[in-house]
């Protein structure tokens, strides 16, 4: 079911599997930091909306340089209320080379953190983890 769409990003659910899903369009690139501030701050609302357990974002076409403050928001802020919304499972679908960056970078290792976070480079392999029990 759509929830929302505009020119920078669509937001769907999926109510049997309890599952919000987001995707930056290729206009993405022209949002200012503010711009990305807005268009996440929208996507938490829907949090409260649909309670979602699971989450899949494609941010393939995301086209905005992540600056030191921008990605201190996301950590503290943004992700903070996502695991405060009960989110169980969050997979984030990257582009090929930035999935081999990330590897490169993160342990693959699981922890006993309440929030599971993936990289995918495809939204089959990304549906199929969070909807694993």
């Amino acid at each position: 079911m759509k929830v929302f769409s505009n020119e920078y990003v669509r937001v769907d659910y999926q109510e049997p599997v309890r599952l919000l899903e987001t995707v930056w369009m290729p206009r993405s690139s022209e949002l200012t930091e503010e711009g990305v501030f807005r268009e996440m701050n929208r996507f938490l609302e829907f949090l409260t909306d649909y309670s979602p357990l699971r989450i899949i974002a494609d941010t393939r076409y995301f086209g905005v340089g992540v600056t030191p403050h921008l990605q201190s928001w996301i950590v503290l802020n943004f992700m903070a209320k996502i695991m405060e919304a009960g989110v169980k499972k969050y997979a984030i679908i990257v582009s090929a080379e930035k999935y081999e960056q990330l590897n490169a970078d993160l342990s693959t290792d699981e922890n006993d953190e309440e929030l599971l976070i993936r990289y995918f480079t495809d939204y089959n392999a990304a549906f199929r983890w969070v909807c694993q029990q």
